[in-house]
């Protein structure tokens, strides 16, 4: 069985680079020709290191990018950085931090006399605030593609850009979208179309996976009865065999589609999508892969999954009632630590609107605004 090599993706910059680094640290004017050069030719040059030591699928280093998730900011319009007292902090507690303080403080001491070295300043505490309407800019993107595509020529290696998670930006303060006002009147459109549903069917908006390991696959019925006529079927986890270029989870692709009702204990779902096409090289995807029932349909709520997304709410815990104003109580995840959109629910019990009823892992019943069907990384 062949094992191919990768890593996480960033690698040490150069000094050269680092220059270049430490002068936008500072704010300082620079030579961008020079630095257009600079990271062209530290890319060639990472990529081909990595292709001499053996690594099967390489990155180009995040080069381009001077921090694993603020160098996003730079490329968006609609957010701007504000300050903050000295020693507070945005971010969630790190449950890596609490399990190992003793390598973070070496980490950070560390970092801090590289920053030093490099003359670059220690970043002053801030936060990022979204004010206007978020535009992106591919400048950057299409720059560190085209380096990329230019160092892999001639190589017998596969590649792969990191990027950072959308829901990685978590902390990204707002003061611009999703009010509540606007929640309502999603949750009131989406009301309107009880009368395109079938009689008693709360309507929803939510994604979805199903998590039924049956080999058989999970009956999508007529009508949210078990002994309703079957539509058609939803397939077991598929397990893709592609000679090692597959991204199969452990456990395989799970079949994912939109919920749009609720009733009974039953969930309407339409738009499954084949297992783990989303996920792979489209290219590469076999065309004999199974075939999800595709339209509209009910599949027993207990053979639903689903992870957390940000619903723009209140983290930590679930709340009481279908709305953001409802009692709140604390919640678990499973890995530890307070809910977050880092994982799913337990389990998946009923829907109203963009909310689900859950029941988290510590086994707190409650709502969660927003679950999404993201198999490889959180949902923003």
């Amino acid at each position: 069985m062949e094992i191919r090599s990768t890593h996480v993706g960033s690698l040490i910059r150069p000094p050269e680079l680092l220059v270049f680094e430490a002068a936008m640290g500072r704010g300082e004017a620079y030579d961008e020709a020079a630095y257009a050069e600079t990271l062209r030719t530290t890319v060639a040059d990472v990529v081909a290191r990595q292709d001499q030591a053996g690594i099967d699928i390489v990155s180009d280093g995040e080069y381009g990018k001077a921090n694993w998730i603020s160098y996003l900011y730079d490329r968006i319009s609609g957010v701007e950085s504000r300050a903050i007292p000295a020693g507070e902090t945005r971010l969630p507690p790190s449950r890596d931090r609490i399990a190992f303080p003793g390598a973070y403080a070496q980490h950070d001491k560390e970092f801090g006399r590289a920053l030093r070295e490099a003359e670059v300043p220690m970043p002053a505490p801030s936060v990022w605030v979204c004010t206007d309407p978020v535009t992106y800019d591919r400048t950057a993107l299409d720059r560190d593609i085209d380096n990329f595509k230019a160092a892999l020529q001639g190589k017998d290696v596969e590649g792969f850009l990191p990027v950072v998670a959308p829901a990685s930006t978590y902390w990204l303060e707002n003061e611009h979208y999703g009010t509540e006002e606007e929640f309502d009147t999603l949750h009131k459109a989406l009301a309107e179309k009880r009368a395109m549903l079938p009689p008693g069917t709360e309507p929803c908006s939510l994604g979805a996976w199903s998590a039924d390991r049956d080999p058989k696959g999970l009956n999508v019925r007529a009508e949210p009865s078990a002994t309703s006529r079957v539509l058609g079927t939803l397939p077991p986890p598929y397990r893709l065999r592609m000679g090692g270029r597959e991204n199969t989870p452990t456990g395989g692709w799970l079949t994912d589609f939109r919920i749009i009702g609720f009733k009974d204990g039953w969930f309407l779902i339409e738009g499954a999508k084949p297992p783990g096409q989303d996920y792979e090289d489209e290219t590469q995807y076999p065309k004999n892969a199974p075939k999800p029932y595709a339209g509209r349909g009910w599949v027993a709520a207990n053979k639903v999954g689903a992870n957390y997304a940000n619903g723009g709410t209140r983290m930590g815990g679930l709340f009481q009632a279908p709305h953001a104003d409802a009692k709140w109580t604390p919640a678990q995840r499973k890995l530890g630590g307070t809910l977050d959109t880092d994982g799913g629910p337990k389990r998946v019990l009923a829907c109203s609107g963009h909310w689900g009823l859950v029941e988290s892992e510590d086994g707190v019943r409650g709502w969660w605004r927003a679950l999404c069907s993201n198999q490889v990384t959180n949902c923003s």
